[in-house]
């Protein structure tokens, strides 16, 4: 790691930073911790030290720096596991996922158009080229009972 630090007063200051990927990885890392919940939840501004410059600075990244199918998103708000132990508020419901499907009736009757479905209403049907645009939900199966967790006998 490569650091350009401006020792000037009234305080020093990194000004530049050259890492490898592991580094950045590590990093980034920090923030699916608890401690990137604690930043947005405190904001960044009452974060003493590098954790809210560190989230600042992903919230500017260029999703071009991130893996492709990973959003910003499991970094700045990381899912955390809810817990009794922990006094944090619960976690808001995912917003219902929408999906489109082809809805061609004719007399040709496609059969093939039931098999494709897009996220974005007005894609194209492969099979018969019209607009997908009928609106269906996507429906998660519910999630396994969890054990309780904590000391016994307390």
């Amino acid at each position: 790691m490569k650091l350009l630090v401006d020792t000037r007063p009234p305080r020093p200051r990194v000004v530049f930073v050259e890492a490898g990927k592991d580094a950045v990885d590590f990093l980034f890392s920090l923030l699916t911790l608890p401690a990137g919940t604690a930043v947005r939840l405190l904001g960044k501004e009452s974060m003493a030290g590098s954790v809210g410059n560190l989230y600042s600075s992903v919230e500017r990244l260029e999703g071009s720096y991130l893996c492709p199918g990973f959003g910003k998103d499991a970094l700045l708000c990381p899912a955390v596991e809810a817990s009794p132990l922990l006094r944090l508020p619960a976690p808001p419901a995912p917003a219902p996922r929408t999906f489109f499907t082809c809805g061609t009736t004719n007399q040709f009757n496609y059969q093939g158009c039931r098999g494709y479905v897009s996220d974005a209403r007005g894609a194209r049907c492969p099979a018969c080229g019209n607009e997908i645009a009928n609106q269906s939900q996507y429906e998660a199966a519910p999630a396994p009972a969890q054990k309780e967790q904590g000391v016994q006998g307390a």
